[in-house]
């Protein structure tokens, strides 16, 4: 994965498909304006199924609007299940009359294969129209993520961080981490920390996880940069208290072996634990985890093993 967001096989995992900029497309006649508002409101206080009502006619009549967002609950199953067939159906409409949203998760569903086969190159299609029409970072930034994977066009790694800086020139966060990561490693670009930084601070600064457990490491290891434990400590910290898995598991690595912090077996064993407590963690991270836990347990009294479990119990992530 070269600890790029999004730059895996699979694209994003979108869940949810959001209104992602302040445009409005607006509607034909004064009357389905009211109307889509009406029915934005109902969506927004849960009522998906009254919403939908609304909505379907809207969409019918062509508001490209209503489409999305009429695909956009048969998508996220807000009326029972999800139904990829009926998200395909509107999204296509609203893809097909031009909307970039649409056409950004028209590209999602084809890239996933959800309600109609996987087509890459058909994606690869509508994520750049919707980028082109430069309201969307999160297209600009799936079009870097086709030409870094080559999915659907010719792998360009060049290509694919010019698609990431427009992205990340309009604060995206995931496009600024991978600027960044293309800095650090030299993809596309000529190596350069010192770049590489200014990025991943960008992204860390949004509390972009990832690119604060690069940076943890970046300054903990010395990667490129003097060595900066207090630095490096304090991004671990920073996602850790949130409850990125990694970046517990790095804050419980110092507590273990002393790089960053003086040794200290309770509060390794407490940040272990919370990474297995965890969900959607890696199998690497797991097994990690429970090895070093493991490890952490047996250089405690009973009282000490009782204090960091007591610590675990009591731990409540940090709401920003």
């Amino acid at each position: 994965m070269l600890l790029l967001y999004l730059a895996t096989a699979t694209l994003p995992t979108p869940p949810p498909l959001i209104s992602t900029h302040t445009g409005f497309v607006m509607a034909r006649q004064r009357d389905e304006t009211k109307e889509f508002m009406q029915a934005f409101k109902l969506a927004k206080q849960g009522r998906f199924a009254e919403a939908a009502t609304i909505y379907g006619p809207l969409a019918a009549q062509g508001n490209n609007l209503a489409q999305f967002h009429l695909g956009n609950i048969c998508y996220l199953g807000a009326l029972g299940q999800p139904d990829y067939s009926c998200a395909f159906e509107q999204f296509s409409k609203a893809a097909h009359a031009g909307f970039d949203e649409g056409q950004f998760a028209l590209g999602t569903l084809l890239e996933k294969g959800l309600g109609t086969p996987k087509d890459l190159a058909a994606a690869f299609h509508w994520y750049m129209l919707a980028a082109k029409q430069e309201r969307m970072p999160e297209a600009q930034t799936a079009v870097g993520l086709a030409y870094y994977n080559g999915h659907g066009v010719a792998r360009d790694d060049a290509e694919a961080l010019s698609w990431y800086k427009k992205a990340a020139a309009r604060q995206h966060a995931a496009a600024q981490f991978n600027v960044g990561m293309a800095y650090k490693d030299g993809r596309g670009v000529r190596q350069n920390y010192k770049e590489a930084i200014y990025y991943l601070n960008a992204a860390a600064h949004q509390k972009f996880a990832r690119a604060e457990v690069e940076l943890g490491r970046i300054y903990l290891y010395g990667l490129g940069v003097p060595i900066d434990q207090q630095k490096g400590v304090g991004w671990y910290q920073r996602a850790a208290e949130r409850g990125v898995a990694k970046a517990q598991l790095g804050l419980g690595r110092v507590y273990s072996t002393g790089q960053g912090a003086a040794i200290d077996h309770v509060q390794a064993y407490k940040w272990y634990s919370l990474v297995l407590m965890g969900k959607d963690i890696s199998r690497s991270d797991s097994t990690n985890a429970t090895t070093f836990r493991n490890n952490a347990a047996a250089m405690l009294t009973p009282d000490q093993l009782a204090r960091a479990q007591a610590l675990v119990r009591d731990w409540k992530p940090v709401i920003e």
